[in-house]
């Protein structure tokens, strides 16, 4: 791997017009080709977060900053300090949008653009700890800015929804929940909203942040601390549905993106889950048993050639997981033109809390 350019403090969220829209803490910011910067706004902030914004450790430990975003149409969406902001970009107009019942908001938001037998819009299903299996919602934007529940699994289903996937070969959405026992699941949705059907569940090859359609089925990654990560490939055949292993990884996968030729997973290193001393959770540095490595690494699947490769790893540091946050690589979430890799590291020995740009070749 060679590092072109590292983006000091800059964390990357989706492309738009060949430019790489970022943050900086509650900043938005612009990167053209060649990595010349633009400033184009900033999101609400007080006294307390200009001061911990100044340190990443301390910007770690509190959990601010910009967490997941998305480009649709003539909007940018955010979400920020347990709500969402947009921005309309012909008017350059910041509104607030949605408060989230619980949690910072979603793992990833979803367009829906033009897909057989839905509604075009943006969606994104609730994320957070919710032990207790509360009921989980996902969400809508309508024509007047309002994000409005359209789906709503009942009590007792699952904890929260990492993702919803949209899959143009099937006419259907998936969404991957987790994360404990029968919470542990894939589910796939029809017809707007109007047949929902749980496909596999409890089982922890099951637990999946991220997925990638094809016509052979569901390539999907594992995200469980418990036992041994892999990539698989998820087949529903009529009543017959199957998930064969295609490539063993080192640690749990929260995040990927589609590249012009790559499919690019990372995978994260997380620690152990302390059931009876929660405590421990905050404090301890030690993986979890389903973590071969206390490293991050990135991985690149060749649509072409259907072949993995490891290109590149990133070593954890030895800050507690519970207080100052995982191991891990996160990337844009859109899908890029282009086979370059902007990875924003967290947790590692070095690069932390910066974007490393890249090129593979096919």
């Amino acid at each position: 791997m060679i590092v072109t350019k590292i983006l000091k403090r800059i964390k990357p969220h989706f492309l738009f017009n060949q430019k790489i829209i970022c943050s900086k803490n509650n900043k938005i910011i612009e990167y053209d080709e060649k990595n010349n910067s633009n400033f184009l706004f900033e999101l609400q902030s007080n006294w307390f977060d200009r001061i911990f914004f100044k340190s990443k450790i301390l910007s770690r430990l509190l959990r601010i900053g910009i967490r997941s975003s998305i480009h649709y149409k003539n909007n940018f969406f955010f979400s920020y300090k347990k709500s969402i902001y947009s921005y309309e970009i012909k008017k350059k107009l910041i509104s607030h949008e949605h408060n989230f019942r619980y949690g910072r908001g979603p793992l990833n938001f979803t367009v829906i653009d033009n897909l057989n037998n839905f509604e075009d819009g943006v969606i994104f299903g609730e994320y957070f700890g919710n032990n207790q299996r509360k009921e989980i919602n996902i969400y809508k934007r309508n024509e007047h800015s309002d994000w409005k529940i359209i789906y709503t699994f009942k009590k007792g289903t699952l904890n929260h929804i990492h993702s919803i996937i949209v899959d143009r070969y099937r006419d259907c959405l998936w969404v991957l929940a987790g994360d404990f026992e029968y919470s542990s699941s894939i589910w796939k949705i029809r017809n707007n909203f109007k047949l929902v059907e749980k496909i596999v569940f409890d089982d922890q090859i099951y637990r999946s942040c991220y997925a990638y359609p094809t016509k052979d089925g569901l390539i999907y990654a594992t995200d469980t601390q418990f036992i041994e990560n892999s990539i698989r490939l998820l087949k529903v055949n009529n009543e017959s549905v199957t998930s064969e292993e295609m490539f063993k990884i080192n640690g749990t996968c929260i995040y990927a993106c589609e590249l012009k030729d790559y499919i690019i997973f990372s995978t994260s290193t997380e620690p152990k889950h302390h059931v009876k001393n929660k405590f421990l959770m905050y404090f301890d540095n030690r993986p979890g048993r389903g973590i071969k490595d206390n490293k991050s690494d990135i991985i690149a699947f060749n649509k072409k050639s259907k072949n993995f490769s490891i290109i590149a790893s990133l070593k954890k540091d030895c800050l507690p997981y519970g207080l100052f946050g995982i191991g891990t690589i996160m990337f844009p979430n859109n899908t890029q033109t282009i086979n370059t890799i902007y990875a924003f590291t967290s947790g590692s020995k070095i690069n932390d809390q910066d974007t490393m740009i890249f090129n593979i070749k096919p």
